[in-house]
């Protein structure tokens, strides 16, 4: 047995931005673990709960942004269908791929109602680094692409293959936004006619707080949440 290449990793993705791997290298107990995950409940119940042999360790699914789980074991079936299911891209793959002229024709909602298309797009979580997906979806999808973005929104889960390996479940409760591309027309009537600038404001450092002369400074407080 390779403790460098476990059977199953479980990494755990907090919504300020730190993680937590646990591995399982048993066959029986990664084949059960597998077989009992269903991707649209993870993020329904009130905790995520990993047992070790001498510990218990509890997440609360609201500060739980993503969950990862890596395995050569996965099954094909783990991504039901009326779920977001894409495939994982590097920027400059997903930069690519949209200039490409092979994909123009395939991006007209009217020459693609009866067909499925592949459409793009850039997902941002809280604490997390901006994700690049690429996913299949109906020409009737296609053509309501503001329906198809709210949906993204209301699924209990969104799910992709990652490039490294295995499946990646996001949690929509910590979903900042979603670039999808192409982009809809005619314009959704409660969209704002505007183009992005280049590059993205940073967030602004919290004002430094201090009491009075004579008095020390306030302590900082923690704000990282114990699992």
């Amino acid at each position: 047995m390779n403790a460098s290449h476990p059977l199953l990793q479980i990494h755990i993705h907090k919504a300020d931005g730190s993680s937590e791997t646990f591995v399982q290298n048993e066959e029986d107990l990664a084949k059960l673990i597998l077989g009992e995950f269903r991707p649209e409940r993870v993020f329904t119940r009130d905790k995520i709960t990993i047992a070790g042999d001498c510990s218990l360790t509890s997440f609360p699914v609201s500060r739980v942004a993503r969950l990862d789980l890596i395995s050569e074991q996965l099954p094909g079936w783990l991504l039901p269908s009326a779920m977001v299911n894409a495939l994982e891209l590097s920027e400059s793959e997903f930069h690519a791929l949209l200039q490409s002229p092979e994909l123009a024709g395939q991006l007209d909602p009217v020459q693609s109602l009866d067909e499925s298309v592949v459409v793009f797009l850039e997902v941002e979580m809280a604490g997390q680094p901006p994700l690049f997906l690429a996913m299949e979806i109906t020409g009737e999808q296609l053509a309501d692409l503001p329906e198809t973005v709210a949906s993204l929104f209301a699924a209990p889960a969104l799910c992709f293959r990652m490039r490294s390996g295995g499946i990646a479940v996001l949690n929509p409760v910590h979903l900042v936004g979603v670039t999808l591309f192409p982009g809809s027309q005619p314009l959704p009537p409660d969209a704002w006619p505007a183009q992005r600038a280049k590059g993205r404001e940073l967030p602004r450092p919290e004002p430094e707080i201090h009491g009075p002369a004579d008095s020390p400074a306030l302590p900082a407080q923690s704000l990282q949440t114990v699992g």
